[in-house]
């Protein structure tokens, strides 16, 4: 027989039943993590509005649908500029010449347009057709979200009380720790983002303008929203302009692009601007941020920009309750 106490039992029970629930929704997992770190950053949000005396539910309510149509805005202007201007970018890929070469010092090297125009139509067709395919689960999982988002705001003190309730209550103090860093990283984090994006706009507007594309504000608008993608972000339109530029314009314009978008769009707001607000907002420095950042996004894909700096934030939380302990 196992001498083993009752709460860790119960705490072995909770264990092996979360990891059978996880594997079991596996599919909305990140949904479920996304929608709790949303409501996690907005429970204060709420508390301010109950002071002023709106009904929980209301505020609630008021919170969630702005969240969705915040999250929308973020999407609607690249899907709205790519529809918009769906045939302008066609027109550049049937106009292509078949083939084209651009010289470097002693070097002269030809592009086949053919291969990578048609590898650039099979992939976006694969991708318009992924999407169709993904809209149903893609739409539950929204809803999902909202409702998720919602329940946590409408009862966050639920949420608490059931948590504290299955711990010994000398553990509290330990739990409040790591609901405070939890916290504070969490909202330093969407700030990170959100301000990142918005100064890749800022930056990126007068670029394009000198750069001489008529397009420049929907270049800049869409670099600014693709910080929200990543990997991707606004390093893929720097890239688009480049061939564009190479194709039409030659050798150096391409040049110029690539060299000011890349360093200005591309590396300012994630190399410099970035990690200097993530230390300030976050509480973890620039290599601990990146660590996470990077880690995050390799590992998980896109939500890793949330969850690898929580994992490293909660981490270095817990070595600090063990060197706090041991110095007790």
């Amino acid at each position: 027989m196992l001498d083993l106490d009752g709460w860790e039992l119960r705490a072995g029970a909770v264990l092996l039943t979360g990891v059978a629930a996880a594997a079991v929704l596996y599919e909305v997992f990140w949904t479920v993590f996304f929608a709790s770190t949303l409501a996690y950053v907005l429970v204060p949000v709420r508390k301010r509005l109950d002071s002023r005396g709106v009904p929980p539910k209301l505020s609630a309510a008021a919170l969630t649908v702005g969240i969705f149509f915040g999250l929308a805005a973020l999407t609607a202007p690249i899907l709205f500029l790519l529809y918009t201007r769906r045939q302008v970018f066609l027109d550049f890929l049937t106009d292509l010449p078949e083939e084209f070469g651009f010289s470097f010092l002693d070097f002269t090297y030809t592009v086949d347009t053919t291969t990578v125009t048609g590898s650039l139509e099979n992939y976006l067709s694969d991708a318009a057709l992924n999407l169709a395919s993904s809209s149903p689960s893609l739409s539950l999982k929204v809803v999902l979200g909202s409702f998720l988002v919602y329940a946590a705001l409408s009862k966050p003190k639920a949420v608490r009380s059931t948590v504290v309730g299955a711990i010994p209550a000398e553990l509290e103090p330990v739990l409040d720790a790591y609901s405070d860093r939890l916290a504070s990283t969490l909202y330093g984090l969407y700030v990170v983002q959100a301000a990142t994006a918005a100064l890749t706009f800022v930056v990126s507007l007068p670029v394009f303008f000198l750069l001489g594309y008529d397009a420049f504000f929907s270049l800049a608008v869409i670099s600014g929203a693709l910080q929200f993608i990543p990997v991707v972000g606004p390093s893929a339109v720097i890239a688009l302009l480049s061939v564009f530029e190479l194709a039409t314009s030659g050798t150096a314009p391409a040049i110029v692009v690539m060299t000011v978008g890349v360093f200005v769009v591309g590396l300012l707001p994630d190399a410099i601007i970035r990690p200097r607000l993530a230390s300030r907002t976050t509480g973890l420095s620039g290599a601990m941020y990146f660590l996470g950042f990077i880690g995050g996004v390799l590992t998980v894909g896109a939500v890793g920009v949330i969850a690898g700096p929580v994992a490293v934030a909660l981490f270095l939380e817990s070595v600090g309750a063990l060197s706090r302990a041991e110095q007790d």
